[in-house]
């Protein structure tokens, strides 16, 4: 009976793929099939079980299955400083800039549509007054 077993595991792990190991911030599902929300990992229970916390402040217990891996978010400030380098460098970056033409508005590009093929209703579904308009 062991071996049935071991055999069949072997049979369903071929089509198996690892999850990753979750970091602290994560995406996180009340029920399945409902929006995510953001939570925050407390303690691993085991290797597919997790305590995580929500934004509300509750203490869940949730399968890896209904955890997603969420980025840390950056906050990008107003204060981000680019190094251009040399004059000779600007005028490369601004000629390269002059070169790019934008389409005026009124000159309109055409898509050509390609011919439909011609449907022919059913003289005796219709009648024949409609099948030749």
């Amino acid at each position: 009976m062991e071996q049935a077993r071991q055999k069949q595991k072997k049979y369903y792990d071929r089509s198996t793929k690892e999850r990753p190991i979750l970091e602290n911030l994560i995406y996180y599902q009340d029920k399945p099939g409902t929006l995510w929300k953001k939570g925050k990992i407390v303690k691993s229970l085991n290797d597919r079980s997790y305590l995580i916390q929500t934004e509300e402040g509750k203490t869940l217990r949730r399968n890896k299955q209904f955890l997603k891996r969420r980025r840390e978010e950056i906050d990008i400030g107003t204060n981000i400083e680019t190094d251009i380098g040399t004059n000779e460098e600007q005028d490369r970056v601004q000629q390269h800039a002059t070169l790019v033409v934008p389409i005026p508005p009124n000159n309109r590009i055409s898509l050509q549509n390609r011919p439909h093929r011609t449907i022919k209703k059913n003289p005796k579904y219709f009648g024949p007054q409609f099948v030749n308009s």
